[in-house]
C-alpha cells in the first residue's frame, strides 16, 4: 500500500536487535502554531519544513520509552515529507543528522521526500523593524534573567521566541513585566493520546529551529539561547546522571550549519551566560526587574502531583530536581516541596540523590588547587570542553569553584 504523501515515518532499533515503528501524518495528526507576531517576511517554506523536521523528533521522542539503561536505543531512521527538499539533499540531511547524533546516544539516519502540497500553517506577521537577533524566552530564570540584562540598545533589535505547553500566558506576562514586546509563540496539536516517553534529549532542537525561523522572518541571523553555565557545558554531578546538550557548544556549532545550509542565510548562535552560574545570571538582571524572576518556573516535575512517592500540589516546585537545586542557590529562601537543607531530606534515598552527587563532586572542586587538578576531577565530557569546544580550562574551573562555593553557602 502507498504511503500518505503527508506520513512521517521513523524506525528506532535497540541495542538488543528489537525495533519498532513510529508513523504520523504532518498537517493531520500533528499540526503546528503561531501566536504572536513574526517578522515581515514570514516563514518560507525552508522555515516552515525546518520547524516540521524539528517537531516530528520531539513527538518521537515522546512516542518511544528511550531512556531504558539495559535496553537503549542506538539507532534511528527518519523519513519526514517536506516541501522543499532541495536544500536537505544537498546537505541539510547531514547536517540534520550530525546535530542529533551530538545531542543524544543514537546514531540518526534522515531522509526527507518531497511533499509541496502542504500548506504553511497560518501565522500573524509583525510590524516591520531593524530585528537583529532573536532570544529564546521559555518563562524559566535563566532566558528570563537574559532578557532583563538586555540594554535599551539590544531590546530595540530583539525579537522574543517562546515554544510553550502550558507557559502561554505566563511567556506573554513576563515579557510585559520586563518591558518588552510579546514574544513570537509556537504550540503544537496532537491528535493522538500521549506516548510512554518524554521529550528529553531533543527537544531544544525544535525550540533552536523555531528561534531560526523567528530570525528568518526578520532577516536576522544572530540567535540567543541564555543558559547558566553549569547546566549548558553538560557536566553532571555523577557519570550516573543523564545530562543533555540543549545549550552545548557542540550542540550550536551543529545548529548553525544546518540553519545557515536549510535557510540559506548565515546563522550564529550565543549563549551570553556560559560562563555565569545560576546566582550570577540573576545577579546580572537590575534590581528593579528582580522581582519578576520569582514568578518564572524551572522545575522538571513542576505540573506533576508527586516526587519520589510523595504527594505534591501541581505548579509546586518538587526541590530536589538538578534545575531547583541551581535555583535555590540563586533564591535560598524560596518555597519548594523538599527543603534539601534538612538532613531528613538530603539523606532520603531517592530525595537527596542530586544533592549528594552535587556535594562529593563539588567538595572535590573546592579541593583542588589549580586548573589542571579540577580537570582531572572532570568527567570524559566535561575534558572534551576543553580538548574540542576550545572551553578555556581555567575559565571553567573558575565556573565550577563558583558554583561550589554558592552550593556549599546554600546547603550549609
Amino acid at each position: 500500500m502507498p504511503r500518505p504523501s503527508d506520513e512521517v515515518r521513523c524506525k528506532v532499533f535497540k541495542q538488543s536487535g528489537d525495533s519498532n515503528t513510529v508513523a504520523f501524518r504532518l498537517g493531520i495528526e500533528l499540526t503546528w502554531f503561531a501566536h504572536g507576531g513574526l517578522g515581515p517576511h514570514g516563514l518560507t517554506a525552508q522555515a516552515a519544513d525546518l520547524i516540521d523536521l524539528a517537531l516530528s523528533v520531539f513527538v518521537i521522542e515522546k512516542e518511544v520509552a528511550s531512556r531504558s539503561t539495559t535496553n537503549p536505543v542506538v539507532r534511528v531512521e527518519l523519513n519526514v515529507p517536506l516541501r522543499d527538499v532541495r536544500t536537505w539533499k544537498s546537505g541539510g540531511e547531514t547536517a540534520a543528522a550530525r546535530l542529533l547524533d551530538t545531542m543524544g546516544i543514537p546514531s540518526w539516519f534522515i531522509e526527507v521526500r518531497s511533499a509541496p502540497k502542504r500548506s504553511i500553517p497560518p501565522i500573524e506577521l509583525g510590524v516591520s523593524r531593524a530585528a537583529k537577533q532573536v532570544a529564546l524566552f521559555s518563562g524559566g530564570l535563566d532566558s528570563t534573567s537574559g532578557a532583563a540584562t538586555l540594554n535599551d540598545d539590544e531590546r530595540a533589535v530583539t525579537v522574543l521566541a517562546s515554544f510553550y505547553t502550558r507557559q502561554l500566558t505566563l511567556q506573554r506576562s513576563l515579557a510585559e513585566k520586563l518591558g518588552l514586546e510579546p514574544p513570537a509563540q509556537f504550540g503544537l496539536r496532537w491528535e493522538r493520546a500521549p506516548g510512554r516517553g518524554r521529550s528529553f534529549r531533543y527537544r531544544s532542537f525544535l525550540f533552536l529551529s523555531i528561534a531560526a525561523a523567528v530570525a528568518s522572518s526578520w532577516r536576522a541571523q544572530r540567535i540567543l539561547q541564555f543558559e547558566n553555565g553549569i547546566l549548558a557545558s553538560s557536566i553532571g554531578p555523577a557519570p550516573s546522571f543523564m545530562m543533555t546538550r540543549h545549550a552545548h557548544p557542540s550542540t550550536h556549532r551543529h545548529a548553525e550549519a544546518l540553519f545557515s545550509s536549510v535557510l540559506n542565510t548565515p546563522m550564529t548562535i550565543a549563549n551570553p551566560f556560559f560562563l555565569k552560574t545560576k546566582r550570577q545570571c540573576v545577579e546580572s538582571v537590575p534590581r528593579r526587574l528582580r522581582d519578576v524572576l520569582r514568578e518564572t518556573e524551572t522545575c522538571w516535575f513542576l505540573y506533576s502531583n508527586h516526587i519520589a512517592g510523595r504527594p505534591k500540589s501541581p505548579h509546586e516546585p518538587c526541590g530536589v530536581c538538578i534545575p531547583c537545586l541551581l535555583r535555590r542557590t540563586a533564591f535560598p529562601d524560596e518555597p519548594c516541596k523538599v527543603d534539601l537543607r534538612k538532613d531528613s531530606d538530603r539523606n532520603d534515598e531517592k530525595l537527596g540523590r542530586a544533592f549528594r552527587s552535587y556535594y562529593s563532586f563539588l567538595d572535590a572542586v573546592r579541593k583542588c588547587r589549580n586548573s589542571i587538578q579540577f580537570y582531572e576531577v572532570l568527567s570524559a565530557s566535561g575534558r572534551e570542553l576543553v580538548t574540542r569546544e576550545g572551553v578555556d580550562l581555567d575559565d571553567l574551573h573558575g565556573l565550577f569553584r563558583t558554583f561550589a562555593k554558592e552550593f556549599f553557602n546554600t546547603f550549609r
